[in-house]
């Protein structure tokens, strides 16, 4: 199984998910857990559009929590493909365990949109930020109020 890498916040989340399938559990156990900034772009994140191939049929999903899974490219994390899927670099490939037994080969062809690449600051990472540039550690003002 591929080491995967998951961010922290993706993992917090998962991790809140009851009834997790035993590949879930697995790899998150062995996950490299970064920040969301720090993701390297290419990587299958919760809420990637990813294209990849599927015993060799090419074919786009976006990986999403189970209660926006709906059978037409939204596919849960939960799900074998969604587990395999998750944390793979664009090239990586993965034999991953369906239902009946079957064995698929899946690969990762593109990270087509990764929620990471877009982060827009919260409004506390705005304010904080806006902070910082007010009252920077210098000023002798900040000083005396104790910033």
């Amino acid at each position: 199984m591929h080491r995967l890498t998951v961010t922290k916040t993706d993992l917090n989340l998962l991790s809140l998910l009851g009834n997790q399938p035993e590949p879930l559990r697995r790899k998150l156990a062995k996950a490299r857990v970064v920040p969301r900034d720090r993701v390297p772009v290419d990587v299958v994140t919760m809420n990637s559009r990813v294209r990849f191939t599927d015993g060799g049929v090419r074919r786009h999903a976006k990986l999403v929590y189970p209660r926006e899974a709906d059978g037409r490219g939204r596919v849960s994390v939960l799900s074998p493909l969604g587990t395999a899927l998750l944390g793979l670099s664009a090239g990586q490939e993965i034999e991953a365990k369906f239902p009946g037994g079957a064995r698929r080969r899946i690969r990762v062809q593109a990270v087509i949109a990764q929620p990471e690449r877009t982060h827009r600051p919260s409004i506390d990472e705005k304010l904080d930020e806006a902070l910082k540039q007010t009252f920077p550690a210098s000023d002798p003002f900040a000083f005396a109020l104790g910033f």
